[in-house]
């Protein structure tokens, strides 16, 4: 669902509702993708982004690199910062420190 988020967000397609759908509103948005051309230019547009970037190639070469590497690094335990650092106290106490010298 996060993907489809960011297709709709980038203007390049539309998130259908989660559950029932009609078989008639799924046409409608079908028809709108693909002839509404706002969908298109924008479609073309990320398309221009992502070769920009690698293209498929890139994506393959990242999704492999996931694979052997794992994902615990992305989590926000592995970055956590102590408690003082969190709160910028260390930041604050070193602004204080340089008020006082100075």
């Amino acid at each position: 669902h996060d993907v489809a988020a960011r297709v709709a967000d980038a203007g390049a397609g539309m998130v259908s509702p989660r559950g029932n759908i009609e078989a008639n509103g799924l046409r409608e948005q079908i028809e709108s993708l693909l002839y509404n051309s706002t969908y298109r230019t924008a479609a073309r547009r990320v398309g221009l982004v992502l070769r920009a970037a690698g293209g498929t190639p890139r994506a393959a070469d990242l999704i492999e690199l996931t694979l052997d590497a794992g994902v615990a690094h992305l989590s926000d335990d592995v970055w956590r910062l102590p408690w003082h650092a969190e709160r910028s106290l260390d930041v604050i106490a070193f602004v204080i420190a340089m008020q006082c010298v100075l």
